[in-house]
């Protein structure tokens, strides 16, 4: 919980939400605090099913099987969920996840998200490439990756700074 900083009382933010394991959250946030288990995705509290104008997910793990999870989650508490059907100009909940850049294809075939350009870096050694990708246009992150989603692979990722 390292950087994790309660908000000054009477600062708690309305409409924000935070799925969380962890039950220090709940300490540290307990307006906002949601008790979540990414294994059960669907256990979503009823009135905020369709709820959220804006969903973020950074899940704790990067294999596929967590991703899917999670994403089923984002679409259970979107107020307009995104559909495959969907025509590439239609509405729908803006939606940011941050995950390795290995999971592109699946994030770009199974939820229609894009990768960006942003680098997210780490005070830490911590060399796992990350990327965040959106199923919107952002100027503050940057037009979309052109790049071929089946090859990414973390090898192609840029070697993390020197310390």
């Amino acid at each position: 919980m390292n950087g994790m900083m309660a908000l000054p009382q009477g600062q708690q933010r309305s409409g924000v939400h935070i799925f969380e394991y962890d039950a220090r959250f709940g300490k540290a946030y307990p307006v906002q605090f949601v008790q979540y288990d990414y294994n059960h995705p669907l256990d979503v509290p009823e009135h905020l099913r369709g709820a959220c104008d804006y969903v973020l997910a950074d899940p704790p793990y990067l294999n596929p099987q967590c991703v899917t999870e999670f994403f089923q989650t984002m679409q259970l508490l979107a107020r307009v969920p995104w559909s495959a059907d969907a025509a590439p100009d239609a509405e729908v909940t803006p939606m940011m996840f941050v995950t390795s850049p290995r999971n592109h294809a699946q994030l770009l075939r199974d939820m229609g998200m894009r990768r960006t350009p942003f680098q997210v870096k780490f005070q830490s050694k911590f060399a796992t490439p990350i990327a965040i990708f959106l199923n919107y246009r952002s100027t503050r992150l940057g037009d979309f990756v052109h790049e071929d989603p089946e090859s990414e692979d973390e090898a192609e990722a840029p070697p993390p700074e020197p310390a």
